[in-house]
């Protein structure tokens, strides 16, 4: 998953591709959560396990905390994109229109206090985003039609 934030006119073209710095991103892009603010995670479905999307980082049914060192970034002429963090979706539509089929949608928190990028379509990127215990319902598999 990857986030894109339109880059302010100012910046058009600025940064070479290759030497991108972290702390100019967050400085002129990134913001930093006053509250605890309500985001939706989709997360992979496998048997009685959980999973996130493209990572493949295990979730634990009885609640986690995810954390990331880093942001990570690509730089393009008129937008930047967030390719390392923590993604989720600012509201549970948006969340149900990227959902795959063995997917499901948990209603998370990104703490007070934490930055994050707020994307084009709906999507955040952060470091750290907590997740509540979940209890999932018995996993049917169906074969055949």
């Amino acid at each position: 998953m990857c986030l894109t934030i339109y880059k302010k006119e100012k910046d058009y073209g600025s940064y070479n591709h290759l030497m991108i710095k972290n702390e100019n991103v967050i400085n002129n892009y990134g913001k930093i959560s006053k509250k605890n603010i309500k985001v939706y995670k989709r997360l992979k479905r496998s048997d009685n396990s959980l999973y996130t999307p493209y990572q493949n980082t295990f979730v634990d049914c009885t609640g986690n905390l995810l954390i990331e060192n880093d942001f990570s970034f690509n730089n393009h002429y008129l937008h930047i994109n967030v390719n390392i963090g923590i993604h989720a979706h600012i509201n549970k539509n948006a969340a149900i229109r990227n959902k795959a089929y063995n997917e499901i949608i948990i209603e998370c928190i990104i703490p007070a206090e934490t930055i994050y990028f707020e994307g084009i379509q709906n999507d955040i990127v952060s470091l750290i985003l907590i997740i509540p215990p979940i209890k999932l319902k018995k996993h049917k598999t169906y074969y055949g039609l």
